[in-house]
């Protein structure tokens, strides 16, 4: 994959650095492959780190190291003009996020089995693509439409979804999460957005445990005021997530797949 010369300007844009450019770059990001791609990662990374970080301490004396190593940098003038928020989190923290995130990832291996968490990358989709009022790549309201419209673009056959009067459809994304192509589609309920992301299955869990199947009831997660409901339907991962309240999305997770 060639490097596009813009991806530094998307860095900014995902740290809130882009200021007047933001809309600009936002379009951008939104047709190039290479921009996206890295954009995914990067949130991706973001994400793993502030959970490994939760679950596993670093040692106290690579923390004092690193404060030493903070408080010894040059005053803000003196730093490259180019540094940006995203790459002055990683410089600083890249060491005791990588520790935490390595001993996070084997925990998590011995323990609960390997997989890759859906919750934590649907939230953090979910949340900055509202965030940054990204534009859906299908405005269209006929859910056939839509699924058609998905189905030559990802590796797997789309569900059949319920049409729900409590729900109306806006339209859908095409997503690159987990090292897979996803299937977003997108809701509007009285005024709250929500996301109903479908992909492969094989390798996801959520919170530490296997999908819930389709006789199960769903995982429910809420983080960062947005709720969410996780399921399995035989070889497929569903989430739908989005702002109205846990009860109600409980109850739309319940009706939207027939």
């Amino acid at each position: 994959m060639n490097e596009c010369p813009h991806l530094l300007d998307a860095e900014m844009w995902l740290g809130g650095e882009a200021g007047e450019r933001a809309s600009a770059i936002a379009r951008h990001v939104a047709v190039c492959p290479t921009c996206k791609s890295h954009i995914e990662t990067v949130r991706r990374l973001d994400f793993a780190a502030r959970e490994a970080g939760i679950l596993v301490k670093a040692p106290k004396a690579l923390v004092e190291r690193l404060n030493d190593l903070d408080a010894a940098k040059p005053a803000p003038e003196a730093r490259p003009p180019q540094t940006n928020a995203i790459n002055r989190r990683w410089m600083v923290g890249g060491i005791a996020a990588s520790v935490a995130a390595a001993t996070a990832v084997a925990w998590r291996s011995s323990e609960h089995g390997s997989g890759e968490d859906l919750s934590l990358a649907v939230f953090g989709d979910f949340a900055t693509h509202l965030d940054a009022d990204r534009d859906l790549d299908l405005t269209e309201t006929n859910p056939q439409r839509v699924m058609d419209w998905f189905a030559p673009k990802v590796p797997f056959p789309m569900p059949q979804l319920a049409s729900l009067s409590e729900l109306d459809l806006i339209g859908g994304r095409l997503c690159w999460l987990l090292d897979r192509r996803i299937a977003a589609f997108n809701f509007d309920q009285g005024g709250k957005a929500l996301g109903l992301y479908v992909a492969d299955a094989t390798g996801l869990i959520c919170q530490h445990a296997a999908l819930p199947k389709a006789d199960e009831p769903p995982t429910l997660v809420t983080q960062d005021d947005l709720s969410g409901a996780f399921w399995r339907d035989g070889d497929l991962a569903h989430a739908l997530v989005g702002e109205p309240s846990p009860e109600i999305v409980e109850q739309l997770a319940s009706l939207l797949h027939t």
